[in-house]
């Protein structure tokens, strides 16, 4: 699902940019040891040694904590603040719920979101229209919570990144420079 059978390639020599997807621990016993952070200070300089073209290094990277963030959102304290009006206009648009939020929460529940993701949904709104459009409707909705997630969401005394990958990428000085909207509907998370 990452790398479509349909993609167009290029030969090494054009190629300028590196792109690195999920850097994990594999074992459960090495999650708090940044084996990211060595892998990437290790691979960069070879990458750079055989690929002299290569100048621009990304990631590719989960967001693990986002769905539970934001349904605690939803659930919870600021759920007044959670939808703009624009927000409200396009779930009722896609649902005969009169409460936004509760579209918006049945929308991210798992297996709600897998079927939609996919394309499959069979929600109760996307009996009002395409899957299509249930996707145009929560884009803007869930990327513009997902900004607010990285922006804002902190914990700790020291105001890390709510979020765990998130907080490796930026505490080893990386920038958030776009949100890719549907970037990985793999099953693997």
């Amino acid at each position: 699902d990452i790398i479509g059978a349909n993609r167009k390639t290029i030969s090494e020599k054009d190629a300028r940019y590196c792109i690195f997807y999920s850097i994990s621990s594999v074992q459960p016993g090495l999650s708090h040891v940044s084996l990211g952070q060595v892998l990437l200070h290790k691979a960069i300089p070879l990458l750079k040694a055989e690929f002299a073209n290569v100048s621009h290094f990304s990631t590719l990277s989960p967001i693990p904590k986002f769905r539970a963030w934001l349904s605690e959102r939803i659930r919870g304290n600021e759920k007044a603040s959670v939808l703009g009006k624009a927000d409200v206009e396009r779930l009722r648009a896609i649902s005969t719920d009169s409460d936004p939020l509760e579209v918006l929460a049945r929308a991210i529940e798992p297996e709600q979101a897998r079927l939609w993701v996919r394309g499959e949904c069979s929600s109760e709104e996307a009996n009002r229209g395409s899957v299509h459009t249930l996707r145009a409707a929560l884009k803007p909705v869930l990327l513009r919570q997902l900004a607010h997630y990285f922006l804002h969401a902190k914990r700790g005394q020291k105001e890390k990144a709510f979020d765990p990958v998130a907080n490796f990428h930026l505490g080893n000085g990386a920038v958030l420079a776009q949100l890719n909207w549907l970037a990985d509907t793999s099953d693997r998370r």
